[in-house]
């Protein structure tokens, strides 16, 4: 049996661009991931960090893809950028599949953001 666990996690992102013009995803530069140990297409949870001054909160599930290198991007696509814009903050959780005896030993990669 596998079970799903916290992978990685990048605390307090900001978000870099938005396109609505997408079918889905969040795009994160590719060093990151390497960071990370993060692959493309891996399932994340996105939450808007906090509520701003129109009461807006989030939490949606979607999959990742490779962004450029170096340019620090995270950018919201497709139906996720309806609800996350450029300049909000979000907390971004990373999963992964593993077995019970690897889960008891795990301990998840987070990235504290400078925003």
């Amino acid at each position: 049996m596998l079970i799903e666990v916290l992978a990685a996690k990048i605390r307090y992102a900001k978000v870099t661009g938005s396109s609505m013009d997408y079918h889905g995803s969040i795009t994160i530069d590719q060093d990151l991931l390497d960071d990370m140990g993060v692959w493309p297409w891996q399932s994340a949870d996105i939450n808007l960090w906090g509520e701003d001054q129109h009461g807006r909160s989030f939490r949606g599930r979607t999959y990742i893809l490779p962004g450029k290198r170096g340019t620090g991007c995270v950018e919201a696509n497709g139906a996720l950028a309806y609800h996350i814009i450029k300049g909000d903050i979000i907390h971004i959780n990373i999963f992964g599949y593993m077995s019970p005896e690897s889960a008891a030993e795990h301990e998840p990669i987070i990235i504290e953001s400078n925003i």
